[in-house]
């Protein structure tokens, strides 16, 4: 993705974030899918692939809240006392999120940045998102790859 081309891309995801904010869930009730697929998620992919239960560091990145609380996939990490990081181009997305960590007295550093991730510096154990990934597709993907010391991963 080029210039105008992102420019265009962050403006619609940034519209779809805000537009989406107000009807995100006032309370962790979230509905019965999100917390079901929340669940089936944290068991038969986090708790069942040996590799990621050596992870130290997580960047999940860009969070958008279209599945429920946005950033609330990586709390599995953060019980698990992992480091974790969330980023979105919406500051008003990452202080939504905010107050959900804070109720559940866990700790997440919360980032701006664009969807391409390209102010993120550092390296990452795990690189990923949750529904994200179809609005950027390529570009993201080879960004997450230099972010990551270990692993990528994508759920879509």
């Amino acid at each position: 993705m080029k210039g105008d081309s992102l420019q265009k891309e962050k403006r619609l995801f940034l519209n779809f974030i805000h537009e989406n904010l107000p009807h995100m869930p006032k309370t962790f009730d979230e509905g019965l899918g999100i917390a079901s697929e929340r669940f089936f998620f944290n068991r038969d992919v986090i708790y069942k692939i040996p590799e990621l239960s050596k992870i130290k560091t997580v960047l999940e990145a860009p969070c958008d809240g279209l599945m429920g609380i946005p950033g609330m996939n990586s709390v599995v990490f953060a019980r698990l006392g992992k480091k974790v990081t969330l980023s979105s181009p919406s500051k008003k997305l990452l202080c939504y999120s905010k107050k959900f960590w804070k109720q559940l007295k866990l700790k997440a550093c919360f980032k701006v940045s664009d969807p391409l991730l390209s102010t993120i510096k550092g390296k990452y154990d795990l690189v990923w998102n949750y529904c994200t990934f179809e609005h950027f597709g390529e570009p993201l993907f080879r960004r997450m790859l230099e972010l990551s010391d270990r692993y990528v991963l994508i759920v879509t």
